[in-house]
């Protein structure tokens, strides 16, 4: 009674305010013996959280109440009930009792419903649930990773990983990096084929205006260097490149637009982005065009090992003939599709000198994590490009790499990942030597593809990542048990 005569007369309450203050007063007034008002004390940050104003007004009005308040404390999840309030917190106090040497309510949850004894559990959900749970978290204990962690452990199936992935395959470059970086979204993605569901978002797609960038480029490159009659710089006809790239990049935008309204316009926000970085693009290259290899665009969107889809407009270099890795009789066929391919003018009786730029839009990878990258096989697809030019597509011309590098437009431009090949000061032009780093890196690469490939084919998919913040944006983020993992500090690969 005072709460409603005291409360409801509260002064400058609002009208909603006052019917949310009548409705806490209906509900607090239906307890027969004991009523309970309870908040939680802090979020999933544990930050302190405020009670609210209408367990303040109570505690104003009814001061005894304040003084019968208590803190509970306890943040375990195991019920403190001895029977348990629901299904759930039964099963949970069965399973913490348990681990302390009291099965009584574990073993009546396994008990078969129907038979009255332990046994074929396949009736009772609950029990069974809770017996494989009992058997996942135990093959789980050491520091291997397990059955139930990715590791295939069965001959059917490393049978059929055997057939699918065999010496016959053609694999490429983006293919051992997914499977570096996670083996068990690898997993997902290309042995079962998996497709996670899009989120729904108004937002430009950031791999269709890659697409876009790379194909105006090639464009106006391949247009530049016809119009030239030989292999050019942008900055030998800069008014002619930014026209060729214009255009290119509206025909591109016309094929690519969609019914409707909405895709148009992103389409076109895309295509102004694009645009805007022409002149930028332009500038980066009067960087690139003074280092002292002399290297000028040459051939673009080469592929290697696949066959050609159209062959009136592919590059002249593009061959369906793979680079093939070996160690002693076994192979590994690669195939790839390179952005760039920059050659030097050299006279003809000379090995070719090269370089590969690969377009990037997103952030230049940080030079401490280089490294990393590269050794682990996170980084290999240009390396492994390099390979692939030297072996397969300018063979005939004993071509020697002088650089590989990440063309980032949208920042600073060419970022080189690997020097391979450099002059001597005082040695001829024509004499270029292997750098130290590019031995070593063709050596290691050639163990690490074969590596990779023996972990797909014997069904080793570990859930592990070593990309700490992998799950922000990972699409199986819903279904990976990585941070359990972690907590385990298992590692991949074994020492």
């Amino acid at each position: 009674r005072r709460l409603a005569e005291e409360g409801l007369r509260l002064p400058q309450r609002s009208e909603r305010a006052s019917e949310e203050m009548l409705l806490f007063y209906e509900v607090v007034t239906r307890a027969t013996r004991r009523l309970v008002l309870s908040y939680p004390a802090m979020n999933e940050k544990a930050e302190p959280l405020l009670p609210s104003p209408f367990l303040i007004d109570v505690e104003r009005i009814l001061p005894q109440i304040a003084a019968a308040r208590t803190d509970a404390s306890d943040m375990r999840p195991i019920p403190q009930a001895t029977a348990g309030y629901s299904p759930s917190d039964r099963r949970v106090l069965a399973m913490h009792e348990a681990l302390n040497g009291k099965p009584e309510r574990l073993a009546a949850l396994v008990i078969d419903a129907n038979g009255g004894r332990y046994g074929a559990i396949g009736t009772n959900a609950v029990g069974a649930n809770a017996i494989a749970a009992l058997r996942t978290n135990d093959s789980r204990k050491g520091d291997a990773f397990g059955p139930m962690e990715g590791m295939l452990a069965s001959a059917a199936a490393k049978r059929l990983l055997g057939e699918r992935y065999g010496a016959g395959r053609v694999w490429s470059a983006s293919q051992f990096e997914a499977y570096a970086y996670c083996p068990m979204r690898y997993f997902f993605e290309h042995v079962l084929h998996l497709q996670a569901a899009e989120e729904i978002e108004l937002a430009t797609d950031s791999r269709q205006r890659g697409r876009l960038l790379h194909a105006a480029l090639a464009g106006a490159h391949r247009g530049l260097n016809a119009a030239q009659q030989s292999h050019a710089s942008p900055l030998d006809a800069v008014d002619a490149f930014r026209r060729g790239y214009e255009q290119q990049l509206k025909a591109l935008a016309e094929q690519l637009r969609r019914d409707s309204e909405l895709d148009a316009v992103l389409m076109d926000i895309d295509a102004k982005m694009l645009a805007d970085l022409i002149d930028q693009y332009v500038e980066q290259h009067r960087a690139y065009d003074a280092m002292p290899a002399g290297l000028r665009p040459a051939h673009f969107e080469v592929s290697f090992g696949f066959p050609i889809e159209n062959e009136a407009l592919a590059d002249p270099l593009s061959t369906p003939t793979p680079l093939v890795l070996r160690r002693g009789e076994e192979e590994i066929r690669v195939g790839g599709r390179i952005d760039r391919i920059d050659l030097a003018a050299v006279e003809e009786a000379d090995a070719a000198r090269f370089g590969i730029v690969d377009y990037k839009t997103g952030k230049p990878i940080a030079k401490k994590s280089r490294a990393e990258l590269a050794d682990d096989g996170r980084r290999l697809q240009l390396d492994l490009y390099a390979l692939a030019v030297e072996q397969v597509l300018l063979a005939d011309r004993r071509a020697v790499g002088v650089h590989s590098g990440y063309w980032h437009v949208t920042a600073s431009g060419f970022d080189v990942w690997q020097s391979m090949h450099e002059i001597s000061e005082g040695e001829a032009d024509n004499d270029w030597g292997a750098t130290e780093g590019w031995m070593q890196r063709r050596e290691r690469l050639v163990n690490l593809v074969f590596a990779l490939v023996r972990g797909i084919r014997d069904g080793q998919f570990p859930v592990y990542c070593p990309d700490d913040e992998c799950t922000k944006f990972c699409s199986f983020k819903t279904v990976c048990r990585v941070h359990q993992t972690r907590s385990l500090e298992k590692q991949w690969p074994p020492t």
